[in-house]
């Protein structure tokens, strides 16, 4: 007797995430619905680095600039490993991910320059810098966030009209 194995495609692995009973149970589902099959631990990271950088913030809390430009730096590499890995099921989930990590490394750039430690004076300017920063992104991620609407935990899944994107 010959077993002949399939691959187990993306297509499938979203059909299991909208259809599969196991799945549909699961507590746990919220943590990768989201995601790619390969990326489905990408929440798990995120957390991880954000845990990171709590602790970061909270040992180095005498140390702003040190503090704020390790910060940064995590940052920045949280915005390549973002563009590396498009890891969501939905591509405007994409384009939002990328340009709120965007927005947050701008946010702690423009702190640290208007800092006390670094330029005290242009603390009135950066904050100008940073609101600015926070307005542009929330320009950029609202027309995608209405116009599709992101996965949804499988327990609170509706069929939607006019959704290219297969979610759960």
């Amino acid at each position: 007797m010959c077993v002949q194995l399939v691959d187990f495609t993306d297509e499938m692995y979203e059909d299991d995430l909208r259809t599969d009973p196991r799945q549909l149970a699961s507590p746990y589902c919220f943590i990768y619905a989201d995601y790619e099959r390969k990326w489905a631990f990408y929440k798990v990271i995120v957390m991880i680095i954000k845990l990171l950088l709590a602790i970061l913030v909270v040992a180095l809390s005498d140390k702003v600039i040190i503090q704020t430009a390790i910060s940064l730096l995590v940052l920045i590499v949280m915005i390549g490993f973002a563009f590396y890995s498009t890891p969501f099921l939905n591509a405007q989930a994409d384009t939002m991910e990328i340009s709120g990590r965007i927005a947050n490394a701008f946010t702690v750039f423009f702190g640290l320059l208007g800092s006390r430690e670094v330029a005290p004076d242009a603390t009135t300017i950066m904050g100008i810098l940073i609101n600015t920063v926070s307005g542009t992104s929330a320009v950029h991620i609202t027309p995608n966030s209405t116009l599709t609407s992101a996965c949804l935990p499988p327990y609170l899944c509706r069929p939607m009209p006019l959704m290219q994107s297969s979610c759960c």
